[in-house]
């Protein structure tokens, strides 16, 4: 993978990922844009080739890029924008990114050791399926109510993970509260809730389609709650 990153502080220096602890006496903002090239990703299957390990097609899975497995020889372009601004207790942070997924190789030349695990039926494998690319954005914001001590943020975001097909998006809509012990980030209690929303429309290369099948396109609804405690020494 090849990354590059630019940054330009507007004003201030704001740091990234907490928030305004320090309540700004002066505004602190921050701008960025970053792009990153991870060529010849191979994500087919083990229907169409043995070469791709399970535990790599489960941490695909797990990183919410499930639908690609199966596709072929992927060549990623990902563009990235953020925007941070701190001032008076207040914070706000947005990020969005647009992922080019352009398919190199729908074969990659490998062939499986049991050539009749391969399936044949129209049934198990459906008509060959463009994905298209991948976008998602998210914003956040959060105010010290309590100086240095009780945070409140909300958190809002959406993830698009193929273009070309629909009723797959997943959202989420979080609310967190952060109390600090001693006024720094190093002795805290946050709790967090989130309601996530997860599109099951769409289809996927490899797989057979369901749109006839019951409940396909409703979302999929989770509602987590964590409780964290943060201690450094």
């Amino acid at each position: 993978m090849y990354t590059v990153r630019l940054l330009y502080k507007i004003a201030g220096n704001p740091g990234y990922g907490q928030g305004d602890i320090l309540n700004s006496r002066t505004p602190q903002a921050a701008i960025a844009f970053g792009y990153a090239y991870d060529p010849a990703q191979n994500y087919l299957s083990s229907i169409r080739s043995d070469i791709v390990e399970r535990a790599f097609r489960q941490r695909v899975a797990k990183a919410y890029n499930g639908r690609l497995l199966g596709g072929g020889i992927y060549d990623f372009h990902t563009y990235e924008l953020d925007f941070i601004a701190k001032y008076q207790g207040w914070s706000f942070q947005a990020e969005g990114f647009y992922r080019d997924q352009n398919v190199r190789n729908a074969d990659s030349g490998g062939r499986p050791f049991d050539l009749g695990t391969i399936p044949t039926s129209p049934l198990a494998v459906g008509p060959p399926v463009s994905l298209g690319d991948a976008w998602g954005w998210y914003v956040q914001v959060g105010k010290y109510v309590i100086p240095r001590k009780l945070e409140v943020a909300v958190r809002y975001g959406i993830h698009d993970p193929s273009i070309r097909q629909k009723q797959d998006l997943t959202k989420e809509l979080g609310v967190a509260l952060s109390y600090s012990f001693d006024g720094t980030y190093n002795n805290r209690l946050i709790l967090d809730y989130s309601h996530i929303t997860m599109g099951s429309g769409g289809r996927a290369p490899d797989r057979f389609p369901f749109e006839n099948l019951p409940g396909f396109g409703q979302d999929l609804v989770e509602n987590r709650f964590n409780i964290q405690y943060q201690f450094y020494f």
